[in-house]
């Protein structure tokens, strides 16, 4: 379009005037110069190379990182970083050269670490089944009714199955238990099978007898099936323990999980940039998720991999030593000498420097705490504003703000919007029969069976008041509705929790009222839930243990009845 303009004769009421053609020079010369600007400053951004080491158990691991990346581009004017991938191996090639930082399974970092190569800055808080922990176990499950498999050392001679004999949290952790239990896995009396990391294939071979025992990572009783496994006590933790604020069971000591880490190239500003970068890193941005984490947190201690590396004699332990540094020192021990000398000479020559940077570091190191501090007690307070104490769901202000902004949404989108109002029958009767206390596990009981049934990530499950909870389903119509209350009645019922007071039978069961709507302007989010308030009278006054519609201000719609 530029060319086209600029090459055209003039118009005629310009023809004449001497100055057009200085004009089109001058656009242009802007132009060109504005572009050369733009080029420089995009070649002027300094290229940041993260080296990802990929573990064999993981071949897939690199592309979780790749929005890591994209965010520190974004966070960090002047700098791009780009991702080049490691292969998980020792001793390390001369791939590191170019390498700024890397990103490592424990394992691999440990390796790096041991050679000098590496220097941790942050740890990964990991995210699995909603659960994010910065450090991970191995748990060894067996069926229940095995008498016999009381502790680690009674697997001797038995039959194990286990998913990648590299992977480090799925076997090797395991591994060194075992070890230390007198059991090894590798001897003939003791077999072991490699089957992959489908942990329900691998509990389900153990429920069927096809084996004695099976290693998962801890993070696998996340899984609401395994868990209930456990919890029902078909299947039992072997090695049982517990560690203050880890959430599972585990069957092993806890070490720590992926780390970013800095190489020897790297120089001390950008370190420090890109590690506040990730401590800022939003928990639920894109880059979070993708790398399957609630982001960073301070570094933690590596040791315990090298004590698990080194006890197993894997890499870079294998030897029995970390290096052939041994070995050098004893062939040349005239340089060592040499060479010690010189090092103490250059740390006398540094020791002022470090007395500087000493104050600068730990003053660094507490804004860090600090700020994980701060950040840990405004969750702990958005939580407590949020959701019900008793139940664990969303509390009443929740439910209004959430209803609000939902019928804004919807009255802009021209969509369906449903509410469920849910009582429990006969309440007050059960909570003077049984006590208060029953009456609260009656209470929880309920609000995990609505949660449970209602996953998709914009509806909202919240307790209403007293017995009474109230469910926000956007997008829905009254069919779709009502299918999820009728669901929900029937799973109540199936809870059988006790209630011989009650005149709907002799277990606990719930009155449902359903609303839809489409919003219309003049209309209110207050009538839709008083249309549901009135269906739940309803469903109330006409025998309890089931669901009514309220009745559409729509000529064509129908009152709906869906009864227990």
């Amino acid at each position: 379009m530029l060319v086209t303009f600029f090459s055209s004769p003039p118009s005629p009421l310009l023809r004449g005037h001497g100055g057009l053609d200085g004009l089109r020079v001058g656009i242009v010369a802007v132009l060109a110069v504005f572009a050369l600007t733009m080029s420089v400053a995009s070649r002027a951004a300094q290229t940041v190379r993260i080296g990802v080491v990929v573990p064999l158990a993981e071949p897939q691991a690199a592309e979780r990182w790749r929005l890591t990346a994209d965010y520190l581009t974004g966070v960090l004017p002047g700098y791009s970083f780009e991702l080049t991938v490691l292969a998980s191996r020792w001793p390390p090639n001369g791939s590191l050269e170019n390498i700024d930082f890397l990103l490592a399974a424990p394992a691999d970092y440990a390796a790096l670490e041991s050679a000098r190569l590496a220097t941790r800055l942050l740890t990964l808080r990991a995210l699995e089944h909603g659960i994010a922990s910065s450090e991970t176990a191995a748990v060894v499950l067996v069926r229940a009714d095995r008498g016999d498999l009381r502790t680690l050392a009674d697997l001797k001679g038995k039959s194990l199955l286990a998913s990648n004999r590299e992977s480090f949290d799925g076997f090797w952790v395991a591994w060194y238990e075992l070890q230390r239990a007198g059991v090894d896995p590798f001897r003939q009396e003791t077999r072991i099978e490699f089957v992959g990391a489908d942990a329900r294939m691998m509990v389900g071979a153990l429920m069927e007898g096809a084996a004695d025992a099976a290693i998962l990572r801890a993070s696998a009783l996340g899984d609401y099936t395994l868990s209930s496994l456990v919890d029902s006590g078909a299947l039992r933790v072997l090695n049982r323990q517990l560690h203050e604020g880890y959430p599972f069971e585990v069957s092993t000591r806890l070490y720590p999980e992926w780390v970013l880490a800095r190489t020897p190239r790297t120089p001390d500003n950008l370190s420090r940039k890109v590690t506040l970068a990730l401590l800022q890193m939003p928990a639920d941005g894109l880059a979070a998720r993708a790398s399957r984490s609630a982001g960073w947190t301070r570094p933690l201690d590596y040791s315990p991999v090298h004590e698990l590396l080194r006890a197993l004699r894997l890499p870079p332990y294998a030897d029995g030593s970390a290096s052939p540094l041994p070995q050098f020192v004893r062939q040349h021990w005239v340089a060592s000498v040499s060479v010690v000398v010189l090092m103490l000479v250059l740390m006398v020559l540094v020791v002022h420097y470090r007395r500087l940077t000493r104050r600068l570091r730990a003053s660094e190191q507490h804004l860090l705490e600090v700020r994980e501090q701060l950040e840990n007690s405004n969750a702990v307070l958005h939580q407590r504003s949020s959701v019900d104490g008793l139940t664990g769901v969303a509390n009443r202000r929740v439910f209004d703000e959430t209803l609000a902004s939902e019928w804004t949404r919807a009255l802009r989108n021209g969509g369906p919007l449903s509410v469920i109002l849910v009582d429990i029958d006969h309440f007050k009767r059960h909570n003077d029969q049984y006590g208060h206390q029953a009456g609260d596990e009656c209470l929880r009981a309920v609000a995990q069976t609505l949660a449970g049934t209602v996953k998709r990530s914009g509806d909202v499950v919240a307790r209403y008041g007293g017995e009474e909870f109230a469910v926000i389903l956007p997008g829905v119509e009254v069919k779709g509705a009502v299918a999820v209350a009728e669901r929900i009645r029937q799973l109540v019922e199936q809870i059988r929790l006790a209630h011989v007071g009650s005149m709907t039978g002799r277990d606990v069961t719930v009155s449902l009222g359903v609303a839809a709507t489409v919003p219309t302007r003049g209309a209110s989010p207050h009538s839709l839930l008083e249309a549901a308030d009135q269906a739940l009278y309803q469903a109330k006054a006409v025998g309890r243990n089931q669901v009514i519609v309220a009745e559409s201000d729509a000529a064509t719609s129908d009152r709906l009845v869906a009864s227990g």
